[in-house]
């Protein structure tokens, strides 16, 4: 169970990161083009950053919750020990990690 958490949120951190990506791209497509100004299109991308660390925080709260019912959760770490931080970094820093 231990690794199939991690390789789900791993799956998760990679898609999410993907998102912003493409979500990025779209938005300074569009102010390229001069269909939005760049000041918006900045405000749009950190909104959407915003939104994207808020579900990070109850994707890792969902989990947490798991790990209590799986009688996994051995400290009030939680999800920090399951997760390695460096693996952690490494898997934002590169989206195309392997899982």
């Amino acid at each position: 169970m231990k690794k199939f958490l991690k390789k789900m949120f791993y799956m998760g951190v990679d898609l999410t990161a993907q998102s912003v990506d493409k979500f990025e791209a779209t938005v300074n497509e569009l102010v390229e083009k001069g269909e939005i100004p760049a000041k918006k299109g900045e405000k749009i991308v950190a909104k959407f950053i915003k939104k994207t660390e808020k579900n990070k925080d109850y994707l890792e709260s969902k989990i947490d919750k798991v790990l209590k019912k799986a009688k996994l959760k051995k400290s009030k770490k939680g999800i920090k020990n399951i997760l390695n931080e460096d693996e952690l970094n490494d898997t934002l820093n590169n989206k195309e990690g392997k899982y």
